[in-house]
């Protein structure tokens, strides 16, 4: 994603979208995507900003261009050489030296129906907070003047979430878009359907609309300030879900998928989580809230991983930034553990392989070369935890919950149980 910023004569900085570009439509448009809501969050920025009393807007159209505005010195410099221009690129999970992967989106593709423009506010006190319409006719695209003040409050920092306005849109936007590609690209590699699948069902006025075979998935940009995703889960199918597991997998989403650093690879993880078969999909359910709410007695605190951390004591099985979580048949995914009364602060991430099949429903330690700084502490709390979790997985298997996946029992042995270390 690209975003044009023109340093104007007149102290004003005028902004517009880089995926539409008029000054270089060859270069610019070829290699990135344009910013469906760009015009809407700034619409909102400003609106927020500068209060309705001083406000105006006119709304544009992309699709009618026909009658031009020139444009001035005193709305815009000339672009040549005394002007300037600047991109602005999303938050990427990839290294900056890495070279940048495809567009998320297919510049073809047809873009989702935009959200209501908000109406204007007619205002006397119009001063540099005016739309303008660009001067090409084939293009539709748009630019909007803001003041100094109003870009840097564009992009001030919040100490909270060290995010500014424009990186939270860009971020959640980027966020929306790689959902969409990861259930296509999920569905392309699977080749036919196969249980708990997500699919795309329609999109409709910026809405995207997924489903598995139990659940209905609700997920947009929040239209309110376009700061955040909204992101709500129904079931498609009754006496399946209880009313708080679907709570949980909505708070996962928020706090732990749709946040700083705005991380594709936590998406691409999140999306395979959702198309694992159902009893896989409901003990990771329970393993989020484990995490998100663990029992005040116990041992370990554990935390499901999106992406592979780089503190990771397998580094043969996985590199580190990548999606945490892989499905082919067998579930491998990865577990942070953080001692709490035994062993206090020490940290370990291991990966779990699980085969849900109902022959096996086993859950244990994936095969490993250990790091070679790995202390010897370490590694033999690891061989105790994967004893627990084949004994738990045995044990489970010729229980009356067989059915079901040994994968959340398995864990929750480990988190409120001391283990025992042969030395």
């Amino acid at each position: 994603y690209c975003i044009e910023l023109y340093l104007n004569a007149n102290s004003t900085i005028t902004i517009a979208d880089g995926g539409s570009s008029a000054v270089d439509p060859a270069g610019i448009q070829g290699r990135t995507t344009p910013l469906w809501y760009l015009q809407s969050f700034l619409q909102r920025f400003l609106r927020d900003q500068s209060g309705e009393e001083s406000y105006t807007m006119a709304t544009m159209s992309a699709t009618v261009s026909s009658i031009a505005t020139p444009i001035t010195p005193s709305q815009t410099s000339s672009r040549s050489s005394t002007s300037a221009s600047a991109a602005v690129l999303a938050p990427s999970p990839y290294p900056i030296a890495s070279p940048r992967p495809s567009p998320i989106v297919s510049l073809s593709s047809p873009s989702p129906p935009p959200l209501p423009s908000l109406p204007p506010l007619p205002s006397p006190h119009a001063s540099s907070l005016v739309a303008e319409k660009r001067s090409t006719s084939n293009s539709g695209s748009w630019s909007r003047v803001l003041s100094w003040e109003q870009f840097l409050s564009l992009l001030s920092y919040n100490e909270g979430d060290g995010q500014c306005p424009l990186s939270r849109f860009l971020g959640n936007f980027y966020l929306l878009n790689q959902f969409n590609m990861q259930v296509k690209q999920d569905k392309m590699q699977s080749g036919s359907s196969r249980e708990g699948q997500i699919q795309l069902r329609s999109v409709d006025r910026g809405v995207y609309l997924f489903h598995t075979d139990t659940l209905d998935l609700h997920i947009a940009m929040d239209s309110n300030n376009f700061q955040k995703l909204t992101f709500s889960v129904q079931p498609a199918q009754e006496h399946v879900w209880s009313d708080s597991e679907l709570e949980t997998l909505c708070e996962y989403f928020h706090s732990q998928v749709s946040c700083p650093p705005y991380s594709g690879h936590a998406v691409t993880a999140f999306v395979r989580l959702l198309s694992v078969p159902l009893r896989v999909l409901k003990s990771c359910v329970h393993l989020m809230q484990l995490q998100m709410s663990p029992p005040a007695d116990c041992y370990w605190h554990v935390r499901l991983c999106l992406t592979v951390p780089h503190s990771i004591d397998a580094p043969d099985i996985a590199v580190p930034g990548n999606p945490a979580v892989a499905f082919r048949g067998k579930l491998l995914t990865f577990l942070e553990f953080r001692g709490v009364r035994s062993y206090p602060g020490l940290e370990l991430v291991i990966p779990i392989l699980h085969d849900p099949m109902a022959k096996s429903n086993s859950t244990h330690l994936a095969k490993l070369q250990h790091a070679p700084n790995t202390s010897q502490l370490k590694i033999s709390i690891m061989q105790a935890m994967d004893n627990v979790l084949r004994n738990t997985a045995h044990e489970y298997h010729f229980s009356p919950q067989q059915h079901q996946s040994s994968l959340y029992p398995c864990i929750q042995a480990i988190v409120n149980n001391p283990l025992t270390i042969n030395n």
